[in-house]
Formats: C-alpha cells, sequence, structure tokens
C-alpha cells in the first residue's frame, strides 16, 4: 500500500478489486492490514453505495466467505476514453469506406430503435405518442420534455445528448 499512500481505504479498495476483479473479506483484510470489522465496514458502505456487489461461497469447513466486485458504477470511477474510442472508430470508418457506410450505421441504430418501442406507440392518440418519445428519451439520458404547440404540432425538446 506504500505506493498508493495518498489514497483513502475506500479508494484503495475499489483499486484493489478493479485489478483484481474478485477478492474475499480476508484478501481485503490481509491487503489492507486491516481487522474483519474494519474491512466489513468498509464493505457495507461501499455496496450500500452501489460501487461493490457481494456474493457469498461456501468453503469446505467454516463459515461462508464474502467475495466482493465492483459493479458498473464501482468501474465508472476509473477513467475510460470509450467516447474518444467510438469517435476515432467513425473517422475510421468514413476514411476507408466512406460517410455513406456511417450513414448506414445509423440507419441500422434507427431501425433497430424504432423496433425496441414501436409497440408502446400501438393504439395511442398522437398526444400520447409524443408523451411516451419524450419519456424513452428523457430515461435514455436526454433529459427531454414535450409541449403541445397546437392541435397537430408537438415539440420535444432535449436538453443533453449522453453521445458525443
Amino acid at each position: 500500500m506504500e505506493r498508493y499512500r495518498h489514497l483513502s481505504t475506500r479508494e484503495y479498495i475499489l483499486l484493489l478489486l478493479k485489478r483484481e476483479g474478485e477478492l474475499s473479506t480476508k484478501d481485503l483484510q490481509n491487503r489492507l492490514e486491516l481487522t474483519k470489522v474494519a474491512v466489513s465496514r468498509q464493505m457495507i458502505y461501499l455496496e450500500k453505495d452501489g460501487f461493490v456487489v457481494c456474493r457469498v461461497g461456501r468453503q469446505k469447513a467454516g463459515r461462508p466467505m464474502h467475495y466482493y466486485s465492483l459493479t458498473q458504477q464501482g468501474n465508472e470511477q476509473f477513467p475510460n476514453d470509450y467516447g474518444q474510442l467510438a469517435v476515432d472508430l467513425m473517422e475510421h470508418i468514413v476514411l476507408a469506406d466512406g460517410e455513406d457506410r456511417v450513414d448506414q450505421f445509423f440507419a441500422r441504430q434507427q431501425e433497430k430503435i424504432i423496433q425496441k418501442y414501436e409497440g408502446q406507440m400501438e393504439g395511442k392518440a398522437l398526444s400520447e405518442k409524443v408523451a411516451e418519445i419524450a419519456r424513452i428519451q428523457d430515461d435514455n439520458g436526454f433529459m427531454a420534455r414535450w409541449e403541445q404547440v397546437s392541435d397537430e404540432e408537438f415539440v420535444i425538446t432535449q436538453h443533453n445528448c449522453p453521445y458525443f
């Protein structure tokens, strides 16, 4: 732990789980040089905050062992550059195959979204469909709201785009 002295115990536990994948309470005790009670207390808070998940494993003899691993939220505490990778990939596709290839990709994505949600639109009035689309977009991180401008005109406003 000498190298990571600047990290809090909580941060160091997350780092260990990121590197190792899954660790038992006993493994964490040994790595952190803490008591079982101290480790358990840290893990309770990390689990409560949604950063780790606990799995109980049986041993040949003795009490069951608790094994901890990172959740998606726990993994998100570490830097990544997925967005830039996606942009670089799109640029590569444009250079290699042209912009039409990217347009085809987005057309397929649009079709997948339509197929996923079209069942939720069946039998609904236009205003209900607009409200449902806005709700779906909001659930997907677009911070969407809608309003009816006239009898047949609606506006959906998105305040965020979760895609780069």
